[in-house]
C-alpha cells in the first residue's frame, strides 16, 4: 500500500492558545506536514528545521525564500496580538505585514489556499436586533483590536490571488490552555492558586455580559476544514450560535473545582466592555462544510480547570 502523500501547511501563530490546539489537531493526520512560523528580526530565514520557521514578518525576503522552500499548499494565518497590547503593538502585530505576505503569494506558481483567523470584535457593537450576527453584517469596531483585525480580515478579502482567501471569524474562545487575558481564564487560575484555602472569596466583574462561547478545539477544526474545503471562497463566522452569560459560565467553572468559592461582585469595576451580548450565525459555514460544534461549554470549561491541575 503507497504511503500518502503529504502537503505542506505554513501556520503563524502556532505557540498561541489556537495555534496550539490547532497543531495538537493536525499530529494524527499523516497527509499534513505543518511548518509553524514565528517571528524573529533579521534576515532570512532561520532554525528551518524539524517544522519550525523563524523571520522577520515584514521582510517580504523571509516569505519568498519559505514559501519557494516549503511549496505550501495552505497558509493559516493564527498570528496577532490581542487587548491589553497598545494601538501600535496591535497594528504591527495583526496587519502590517499581510500586505507584503499577500504580494508573495501572488508571485507564486502554484496557488496557495489562505485561512485567517478573524475575530468577532471586527464587528464592533451589534445591537439585539441584529443577532444572531450573520457575515454580511456591516462591520463597525470600537477598538483598535477589532480595526487592526478588520483591516487584515478585508486586505485578504480583496487580494487578487489564485485561490480566494477564507476568513473564519472566530467568536469567543475558551478550553484547555486558555490565559488570563479572558474572564474565565482568569478567574480559573486565580481558583488555582488559591486551591489550597478553605473559603475563597472571589471578586468578579461583568458577570452579565453575554458571549458566543466556542471550545478551542471546535475552532481549530473549524479552521481546518475550511482549509480543506476547495469550494470555500469568503468569510465564516464561528460560533455555537448562541450566547451564554460570562456569570453562567464562572458558575460552571467553580462546580469542576469543587472548591468553596463565593462570588462577589466588584462594583469597581461593574461594566465589561464590548457589547451587553454576542451571538453568530453560523449557519453558512454548517451548510457549506461538514463542520459543526461538538464540545458544550460544560465541558470545555471543565477541561480548562483539568489543564491546570
Amino acid at each position: 500500500m503507497a504511503l500518502p502523500v503529504s502537503e505542506t501547511w505554513l501556520i503563524t501563530g502556532s505557540t498561541g492558545f489556537l495555534g496550539r490546539n490547532l497543531i495538537e489537531s493536525l499530529k494524527s493526520d499523516s497527509t499534513i506536514q505543518p511548518v509553524c512560523v514565528g517571528r524573529k528580526p533579521g534576515n532570512g530565514i532561520s532554525d528551518f528545521e524539524k517544522g519550525l520557521a523563524r523571520g522577520d514578518f515584514n521582510d517580504t525576503s523571509f516569505w519568498k525564500k519559505l514559501i519557494q522552500q516549503t511549496k505550501p499548499r495552505v497558509i493559516l494565518n493564527l498570528a496577532g496580538a490581542t487587548p491589553p497590547c497598545n494601538a501600535e503593538e496591535l497594528w504591527i502585530a495583526n496587519y502590517h505585514w499581510i500586505p507584503g505576505l499577500i504580494a508573495v503569494i501572488s508571485e507564486s506558481p502554484e496557488p496557495i489556499k489562505i485561512v485567517h483567523a478573524g475575530s468577532a470584535a471586527e464587528l464592533g457593537d451589534v445591537p439585539i436586533t441584529d443577532l444572531p450576527v450573520s457575515e454580511g453584517y456591516d462591520a463597525k469596531p470600537l477598538n483598535e483590536y477589532g480595526k487592526s483585525k478588520l483591516a487584515a480580515t478585508q486586505a485578504f478579502l480583496n487580494a487578487e490571488l489564485k485561490l480566494k482567501p477564507v476568513v473564519a471569524r472566530l467568536f469567543n474562545l475558551c478550553g484547555p490552555g486558555q490565559g488570563t487575558r479572558q474572564a474565565w481564564g482568569r478567574y480559573a487560575h486565580e481558583l488555582y492558586l488559591r486551591r489550597n484555602e478553605n473559603e475563597i472569596t472571589l471578586k468578579c466583574f461583568g458577570l452579565e455580559a453575554r458571549r458566543d462561547f466556542i471550545d478551542i478545539r471546535d475552532a481549530s477544526s473549524a479552521i481546518i476544514e475550511l482549509a480543506r474545503c476547495d469550494e470555500t471562497s469568503r468569510i465564516y463566522h464561528v460560533g455555537c450560535g448562541r450566547s451564554m452569560s460570562i456569570g453562567e459560565g464562572l458558575n460552571l467553572l467553580v462546580t469542576a473545582s469543587e472548591l468553596n468559592v463565593e462570588i462577589e461582585i466588584d462594583h469597581e469595576r461593574s461594566v465589561l466592555s464590548g457589547p451587553q451580548d454576542s451571538i453568530a450565525d453560523n449557519r453558512r459555514i454548517l451548510r457549506e462544510t461538514s463542520w459543526a460544534p461538538k464540545i458544550s461549554i460544560q465541558k470545555s470549561l471543565s477541561d480548562l480547570w483539568r489543564s491546570l491541575t
